[in-house]
């Protein structure tokens, strides 16, 4: 009874930490960066999860400070050397349910999980998970993301995501219609920077990768720099200036 209670309690908390925290940061932080996706065992039971990959493993700390969740080193890709990972599955879907509003990249994926959430059904369960980690969420466009880009706790989500904030200020990610709407709003410079199909060489011998997908970036002028610097005064919660 007594540890019944205590997981209780952990998971109380973890909904209170999770909703402390600003939707609109949520979904710019995982807009631009991070998996939401089923994992499923040999045993046919399906689990969602929450996972963000970083260089950083101090950027990640601050990130389980905030929300809760494990960070364990490794990633065998050069980009991903620390995972970052929410693997509770009740407070996965309290993440997703409170970010729904604001992440138009992810809105399939969270229809799954929530509608996981709501049959007990074992076989259900798992055709949800499979049908879900099956397709991708492509339903959305610049349109989705150009309300979005203006709201100042968007923004700082999808800096703290993505972003570089030191010499240059600029994002790098694979949602291209995000970017394209930060060109729309606020100028600057939007490039692919992989192309689909592109080949390199991981970090272990032998090893070679293929990117499934384009990879852009978006760049600001310097005077674009300083106006940002000023905006996201206080609303960054994982990098500074």
């Amino acid at each position: 009874m007594v540890r019944e209670d205590g997981k209780q309690q952990g998971l109380e908390r973890g909904e209170e930490l999770i909703r402390a925290v600003p939707p609109e940061w949520l979904g710019g932080f995982f807009g631009p960066g991070g998996s939401l996706y089923f994992a499923i065992d040999a045993k046919g039971h399906s689990y969602p999860r929450v996972s963000v990959g970083d260089n950083s493993r101090e950027k990640l700390i601050k990130l389980k400070n905030i929300l809760g969740g494990t960070v364990s080193g490794g990633g065998s890709r050069g980009e991903s050397q620390h995972l970052w990972t929410l693997g509770q599955s009740s407070l996965v879907v309290c993440l997703a349910e409170h970010m729904q509003q604001f992440v138009p990249s992810w809105q399939e994926t969270i229809w799954a999980f929530l509608s996981w959430a709501e049959t007990d059904s074992m076989e259900d369960r798992l055709e949800i998970a499979q049908m879900a980690n099956g397709e991708e969420d492509n339903n959305f466009t610049i349109n989705d993301y150009l309300p979005l880009v203006r709201d100042v706790e968007f923004l700082a989500g999808v800096f703290d995501s993505r972003g570089m904030l030191k010499d240059r200020l600029l994002v790098r990610s694979k949602n291209g219609s995000l970017l394209a709407a930060l060109q729309f709003v606020y100028g600057g410079f939007h490039d692919v920077t992989v192309e689909k199909g592109t080949v390199w060489a991981g970090r272990e011998r032998g090893v070679i990768y293929t990117s499934s997908s384009e990879s852009y970036e978006w760049r600001v002028t310097a005077e674009t720099h300083r106006e940002f610097k000023h905006q996201l005064d206080g609303h960054l919660k994982l990098l500074q200036f």
